[in-house]
């Protein structure tokens, strides 16, 4: 784990079908590309295997419509502007003074394995 990077649980089925190939961070983040193991931020799954192929960015105004995509939203260029405004809701669940103006970190990946539901 060079990341040490968390994904909510509830994403995990999205990741391992190829719906979700990217997560969106709060600020700059110093990610290294390659290889990586993923943690289910509330531990009801297994780490994921991911190939970290591309890490940018940029402000959350200028997250494109597929970078929304890659997140799993359904999003045409009718809707992208409400998406958008949707997605700024979500990630404020997690950092809550986020603005269309901060920086974000987009990191897509390939699912390699793992990520399966943990048994009591």
């Amino acid at each position: 784990m060079k990341n040490n990077l968390l994904l909510d649980d509830s994403l995990f089925n999205g990741v391992i079908n190829g719906k979700v190939t990217n997560t969106i961070r709060n600020g700059h983040r110093d990610i290294s590309t390659g290889q990586d193991l993923v943690t289910a931020s509330h531990g009801t799954r297994s780490p994921l295997c991911l190939d970290i192929h591309t890490v940018k960015t940029t402000t959350f105004k200028e997250i494109t419509l597929e970078d929304l995509q890659h997140q799993g939203i359904k999003v045409t260029p009718q809707t992208f502007a409400v998406e958008l405004s949707k997605f700024l809701e979500d990630m404020q669940q997690f950092y809550p003074h986020i603005t269309t103006d901060a920086e974000v970190t987009i990191i897509q990946f390939k699912y390699l394995s793992g990520g399966q539901p943990l048994t009591p």
